[in-house]
């Protein structure tokens, strides 16, 4: 699953780099295409393309949303992870339940370490598989270790190459924002609810931060060097997107020397 992400990746990266040379290349040769006049057909389309986009884009700022559909899995409020079935909700929460009693996790660290990054995403993806009808045991191992690691990965190269410093209140503050760097679904991003809850009622706050790792780490990370990632890589002041491609690669990089064995799987 997680090796899918880098072939995407690096696919994507060719196309993108392909589409922006064509871009330019139109942009240099073609002028401006006259309208039909003020009245015509084609300004008439126009306006009211311009319109209905306004229209939409009201709708969602009076509904609370973002045009590009960002869901939030730590806002507060107790109808943000509410099931419609509360029998449901009972089954998932006994899962998280039984399973937080059935495993052993290391002593609570201040910071995520390599060592709890593994047992964390361990703990997530075997969480999956009890909920999840449809998601197979035999990926746990492969999943949970290709996660860690790019996390370990990512948090090693911050430190490196950036002199990131995790602070724990910055990070609870950064959760605590509501954003949501899975992008999950609805039932999924309920299911991550109760198992933070879970996690904390059984083990405190420490333990939920490094469960937490899991799923804000990285999106941390980013947040805390971005300005100093555009500097260095972007093509312009803007180009956040472009510049951490480039990153993306060198991690990838830095996991086939690292865990070879994960990327030659």
């Amino acid at each position: 699953m997680n090796r899918n992400k880098w072939i995407v990746l690096a696919v994507g990266i060719v196309l993108l780099t392909g589409l922006s040379a064509v871009a330019l290349n139109l942009e240099n040769t073609s002028g401006p295409e006259p309208g039909m006049g003020s009245n015509g057909a084609m300004d008439d389309s126009q306006n009211e393309q311009n319109t209905t986009a306004a229209n939409n884009e009201n709708a969602v700022s009076e509904n609370g949303g973002t045009m590009d559909g960002d869901l939030n899995i730590s806002a507060s409020g107790d109808e943000q992870h509410e099931f419609d079935d509360p029998q449901r909700e009972a089954e998932i929460r006994q899962s998280a339940e039984e399973l937080v009693t059935a495993v052993t996790l290391p002593e609570a660290e201040e910071q995520p370490t390599e060592a709890s990054l593994m047992a964390h995403s361990r703990l997530y993806y075997q969480f999956l598989e009890r909920i999840n009808e449809g998601y197979s045991d035999e990926s746990i191992d492969q999943d949970a270790e290709w996660t860690a690691g790019e996390l370990y990965t990512w948090l090693e190269y911050a430190e490196s190459e950036f002199a990131f410093d995790f602070d724990a209140e910055s990070y609870s503050a950064f959760i605590d924002e509501g954003t949501d760097p899975d992008e999950a679904g609805e039932d999924e991003d309920q299911s991550l609810m109760i198992l933070f809850e879970v996690i904390e009622e059984a083990y405190g706050s420490t333990m939920l931060q490094r469960q937490q790792d899991i799923h804000y780490l990285e999106p941390f990370i980013r947040s805390q060097i971005t300005e100093e990632v555009i500097a260095r890589y972007g093509d312009h002041d803007e180009d956040e997107e472009g510049a951490f491609m480039m990153i993306q690669e060198t991690i990838f990089e830095r996991m086939s020397q690292r865990y070879p064995e994960l990327v030659d799987q």
